[in-house]
């Protein structure tokens, strides 16, 4: 004789829907997400960015690079033309082949760095901004000054100027 067996047992069933409604009730949806506009930052809100089409996938911004705006955040990276014997050229000979195509010129105090040698680890410099290029050269114990009307690049030494705190130096 064959018995059949009912497919669904009642307990089976009601054991089934319990588990599937236990489960439907733990999951929960995401809170939705509100766009919020940060008045504290205007410059996100601002027009899009204008730009050119050069060639098929090439835009391009129309706007000037950072250090066609300033002049002395322009990035150079130089190796300095050693004299034969490599003792021969001076802190003033690398600061006026940095400024000669940057668009400033040194005052008159050039004359003091004339007398001091290039030390071999500024024989190459950069990449790096034109400011910091021309500070490695100067050294700890120059401020650089910059007149903007006139384009010309000047330094007053730390320990003359009054209006900087002066470094006591070191011995070693």
């Amino acid at each position: 004789m064959i018995r059949i067996y009912p497919f669904f047992k009642p307990a089976a069933c009601l054991f089934t829907m319990l588990l599937i409604l236990f489960l439907s009730a733990c999951q929960t949806s995401p809170p939705a997400i509100t766009a919020k506009t940060d008045k504290s930052r205007p410059y996100l809100d601002a027009a899009p960015v204008q730009v050119v089409r050069y060639g098929r996938y090439t835009l391009v911004e129309v706007m000037p690079e950072q250090g066609q705006r300033d002049l002395m955040a322009q990035v150079i990276d130089v190796s300095f033309p050693l004299s034969q014997g490599m003792t021969d050229t001076t802190v003033g000979q690398a600061m006026r082949y940095v400024l000669q195509r940057s668009g400033y010129q040194m005052c008159d105090t050039l004359n003091t760095f004339d007398a001091l040698l290039l030390p071999l680890v500024h024989a190459h410099l950069g990449p790096m901004q034109l400011r910091d290029a021309l500070m490695v050269l100067a050294g700890p114990a120059w401020t650089l000054q910059v007149n903007e009307t006139t384009r010309q690049v000047c330094f007053v030494s730390r320990f003359n100027n009054p209006n900087v705190k002066n470094e006591k130096t070191e011995s070693v």
